[in-house]
């Protein structure tokens, strides 16, 4: 028989093993049986390019759920009462993952029933990621999103190999090391779990721990601004830093971090004027929906991609531009002003698809500097950094945009999809991490949204939203644990005198359960006054 060597082109490799060799399951040809037992309609499926067909083989779709399950030992967290897999709860991975693999092949059947028609490869992803949803595995789904974002970033050669490497080591954007050293400061802090951070708020010591995060805040901080004023004034830099790009996750901070950036360059003597592309979304009727009724922000066809591009191109160019001005109340574009950047200043940009490569890819990437923000915080109980987040939003939310918090939890799983499918994947390209976790957050978030959270038992309906559910309950657990009830009036004393540039502060507005002073409103800051009246700021 020749070697396949002189049959196949270099580099190529016809698989004629089973996907379920590398699964190290115990009997690989019992479960081979159970998974050709289920009727599948699909004979082909479409490559991603559209251009051709390949061979529909269900065992790779098994194979991906068993993996993603190995891979994400939390996910039993999501399997809890109400729940269509609740009955598994102690049940194994493989145990699991056939059951998932029936719903996702009866969906299959019931989608694409006509043959000569067969799904895309992306079609069968969403069909997966949609059961997942379905069976209330938010955590799966989230890192289901990440991985094949990954993997399709390395396709289009939007990552290099390394990159690739990193990106797949974890979700958070930063390595082992940086988390446990955040995890050794908490424990330093006597503030590692829930009940530590209880005997904080009983003690009335939580002024130590705004204290220090300040101070750690405002000192990583310092570490960032001589970074950027050593490339701007470095003449290695040969076009000079012209863009500074601040990208994130909904509610990391993002906002408050170009403000502070912003003004600390310029107190030291180099023109910074921070840029909000939220301006940028298409108005509803251009808009993606969700559930047809809804404005999708999250997706990356949610923003007016080449009118942003085309607005910075102008500005860098003319040192002018028209900039329009979003309505999010009336989910379109209100009106619009001139904007104009002083011939040397720092455009600094504040999206949260700020690192999306089609967003900045026509620019000399010489002249950017991109920073990531993620909260990776310290607690070592199950408390997850998007759970922290997703309370900051509702905050926010109700300030700012009029939504309950009942709606923010209902849309988050579009939230934590746009993060998976449009952040993460490219948080390594990124120059800076930048860690925007607050560890005195949660005393005053929970303070705040006291009455206002909504009962998770309502997202079960007869269109039920298992996401909101399983999220929801988590979150309620994590609130009720929370003794904000024995110490109000010392929290709202702490909430009512909190440094008007404290991070905080982006989220804690005015809303129906807190009354913040007029002059510490966020939106009244006067950052002017930073750094010179902040205590640990320079």
């Amino acid at each position: 028989m020749p070697d396949e060597k002189q049959i196949l082109k270099e580099g190529v490799r016809f698989k004629t093993d089973s996907p379920l060799d590398d699964l190290g399951l115990a009997d690989a040809a019992s479960t081979e049986r159970r998974i050709k037992s289920v009727t599948i309609t699909p004979i082909y499926s479409q490559k991603r390019d559209n251009r051709q067909q390949t061979t529909f083989d269900a065992r790779k779709i098994f194979a991906a759920v068993y993996k993603s399950l190995s891979s994400v030992p939390e996910f039993g967290d999501d399997i809890i009462e109400n729940t269509p897999l609740s009955y598994l709860k102690d049940t194994s991975v493989e145990e699991v993952a056939h059951e998932l693999y029936k719903a996702i092949i009866n969906r299959i059947n019931g989608a694409f029933p006509h043959i000569p028609n067969p799904p895309t490869i992306y079609q069968i992803q969403d069909v997966v990621t949609d059961v997942m949803r379905d069976m209330g595995l938010n955590k799966l789904v989230d890192h289901y999103y990440l991985y094949s974002s990954i993997q399709d970033a390395l396709r289009r050669g939007e990552l290099t190999e390394e990159q690739y490497r990193r990106a797949k080591q974890g979700t958070l954007g930063v390595d082992d090391a940086t988390v446990a050293r955040e995890r050794e400061w908490y424990r330093e802090m006597h503030c590692s779990n829930i009940d530590e951070l209880n005997e904080h708020i009983r003690n009335g010591t939580l002024e130590e721990l705004i204290d220090a995060q300040n101070r750690k805040y405002e000192m990583q901080l310092d570490a960032l601004t001589e970074i950027l004023l050593s490339k701007i004034t470095s003449s290695k830099v040969q076009s000079g830093l012209r863009i500074l790009v601040i990208a994130g996750p909904s509610s990391s901070g993002k906002t408050w971090l170009a403000k502070k950036i912003e003004r600390k360059l310029q107190v030291k003597g180099t023109r910074a004027m921070a840029v909000q592309f939220d301006n940028f979304f298409w108005p509803y009727h251009l808009h993606p929906l969700v559930r047809g009724t809804s404005p999708d922000y999250e997706q990356s066809m949610s923003l007016n991609i080449p009118g942003a591009r085309e607005f910075l191109y102008k500005l860098l160019r003319d040192g002018t531009a028209e900039m329009p001005i979003y309505d999010f109340g009336a989910a379109k574009t209100s009106s619009s002003k001139t904007v104009e950047l002083p011939k040397g200043t720092l455009a600094i940009i504040d999206s949260h698809l700020g690192i999306f490569p089609p967003l900045l890819e026509i620019f000399d990437q010489s002249i950017i500097h991109k920073i990531y923000i993620e909260n990776f915080h310290g607690f070592e109980d199950k408390i997850y950094a998007e759970d922290i987040r997703l309370l900051g939003r509702s905050m926010r939310d109700v300030k700012e945009r009029g939504h309950t918090p009942f709606a923010t939890l209902e849309g988050w799983q579009n939230v934590q999809r746009g993060v998976n499918k449009y952040i993460k994947p490219y948080l390594t390209t990124a120059d800076t991490c930048f860690n925007g976790a607050l560890i005195h957050g949660l005393p005053f978030l929970a303070y705040a949204i006291d009455g206002m959270f909504v009962e998770p038992e309502t997202f079960i309906t007869q269109e039920s939203n298992l996401d909101a559910y399983v999220r929801g309950m988590r979150i309620k657990g994590m609130l009720d644990r929370i003794d904000v009830t024995s110490k109000k009036d010392y929290i709202k004393h702490l909430l009512e005198s909190l440094s008007m540039f404290d991070p905080l502060r982006e989220f804690m507005g005015q809303n129906q359960k807190v009354e913040i002073k007029e002059e510490l409103k966020p939106e009244k800051t006067d950052f002017m006054n930073y750094p010179t009246m902040h205590r640990y700021a320079r």
